[in-house]
């Protein structure tokens, strides 16, 4: 563990390197619960809505054994996360609330032949 040289760094700058290592913890800490919880239901696929992708490639990070479908409205996000290990990216338009976006989801799913229901 890298420890930081208060005599040569501003308060605020040590504060900020604190954060974002916080920060970064954090989200491994989601991949890495992500990957486990899927392994213990025996889960199909892991599916994730995401506009910047940042959570898609932290899961794909930890190696999970279901593959990961990630959906995004930008179509750049969808660029970058067909070169990521284990995730299968697809369109979906921004959507105003959750519900809609389940729904868009599991059509998507269904349409893809990867499901037949979710009930």
């Amino acid at each position: 563990k890298e420890e930081l040289d208060f005599e040569n760094i501003s308060k605020r700058e040590a504060v900020n390197i604190e954060r974002k290592k916080k920060h970064v913890a954090s989200a491994d800490a989601v991949g890495l619960s992500v990957r486990d919880i899927a392994l213990y239901v025996d889960a199909k696929y892991i599916v994730i809505a995401t506009v910047t992708g940042h959570y898609a490639r932290t899961i794909s990070r930890n190696r999970p054994k279901a593959p990961i479908i990630a959906v995004s409205p930008d179509t750049k996000t969808i660029d970058q996360l067909a070169l990521v290990w284990g995730v299968r990216p697809f369109f979906i338009p921004r959507l105003h609330t959750a519900d809609e976006l389940m729904h868009q989801m599991e059509d998507l799913l269904k349409k893809q032949k990867l499901v037949k229901s979710l009930k």
